[in-house]
């Protein structure tokens, strides 16, 4: 049977996102107190994954997803790759047995086609806005990709790469290959950081340092840090594969903000990336930041969609209930 088919995004994000190893992980550092399964939803035996929370009033599954997952698809498939119809009606009895499913981030035309994909097994699909993808598109050099950016941001970074050469005690370094314990260190780095910065403490991080350990060995891992007087005071994980760079985490020592440090180190990266990587886009992930705007000139939807199970009592209430939600943000008619 033909599997559907659906346009790629403009930005391919690298499969570190959606390969086995990244599901692997989120079920045992992440999702480890959830019900975590797969299943082989494509004719290439591309695997879906899926968690679900015990002991819940309603049955509820979801796709394998937080804050940590830029974009959701098969694993080790494209990202374009979608349920095969033949395969996804061999499962129909385990996916009939919950009330509602819900699966994010995805781009418009996935989002579109998992909706009519479980359409075929009674599922009313129901799309709503999830977040927002910056990135920045067929860049050529890196000449070309500064000559896009706005003029406030090149001399907000001139002015704090000259101010940082001033004190002379700021070093930039990116790692990009070594040995473990080389890994380890900047790993070590980033995680004094992120406790040092203006967020949170890091929810994760053996999740993190097991993602970026697996990246490190297939040369997909670019740590980039900021040290002053040897100690660290920004640092960014930074993912490449083929032809893209995808912007995973980022952190800075709030005592430092006077320096900018987050933007002296991100321009470091790029340099890195475009010149040695040779990539020719930059996907700055979710989140609709003001500042990304600065960096990255295309932006793109991310969507969540809500598949209701027109065969349970509960399934059909909360398909009524996404249904007045849409007629509710309807404009009115002309």
């Amino acid at each position: 049977m033909t599997e559907p088919a659906v346009q790629q995004s403009p930005s391919a994000l690298p499969p570190v996102f959606v390969c086995n190893y990244w599901f692997s992980a989120f079920a045992e550092h992440v999702n480890h107190n959830k019900h975590n399964f797969s299943l082989p939803l494509t004719a290439h035996a591309g695997l879906a994954f899926f968690s679900s929370t015990p002991n819940q009033p309603d049955n509820i599954l979801d796709s394998m997803t937080n804050y940590y997952s830029p974009i959701y698809g098969i694993a080790g498939q494209p990202i374009a790759t979608l349920p095969c119809a033949a395969t996804l009606q061999q499962h129909a009895g385990i996916f009939s047995a919950y009330d509602y499913i819900n699966i994010l981030p995805l781009y418009s035309n996935q989002a579109q086609a998992w909706c009519q994909s479980f359409a075929t097994l009674g599922f009313k699909g129901f799309m709503y806005q999830h977040s927002v993808n910056w990135y920045e598109p067929n860049i050529t050099s890196l000449a070309q990709y500064w000559q896009r950016r706005p003029s406030q941001l090149k001399n907000t970074l001139k002015r704090k790469q000259e101010l940082m050469n001033k004190d002379g005690n700021f070093n930039v370094k990116v790692y990009s290959e070594g040995s473990a314990e080389v890994l380890m260190q900047a790993l070590i780095d980033y995680h004094q950081v992120y406790y040092h910065s203006w967020k949170r403490s890091e929810p994760t991080p053996a999740f993190i340092d097991s993602i970026c350990q697996h990246n490190w060995q297939i040369n997909a891992l670019r740590i980039g840090v900021i040290y002053y007087n040897n100690e660290p005071i920004a640092a960014q994980i930074w993912f490449v594969y083929d032809k893209t760079a995808a912007i995973f985490k980022l952190a800075y020592n709030k005592d430092f903000t006077r320096f900018s440090p987050g933007t002296v180190l991100t321009a470091a990266l790029l340099e890195h990336v475009i010149c040695l990587d040779n990539v020719n886009t930059v996907d700055f992930l979710t989140g609709n930041d003001d500042y990304k705007k600065d960096w990255m000139s295309a932006k793109q939807p991310l969507y969540g969609i809500q598949l209701c199970n027109n065969r349970t009592w509960r399934g059909k209430l909360k398909a009524l209930t996404n249904a007045i939600a849409n007629f509710k943000h309807k404009p009115a008619p002309k």
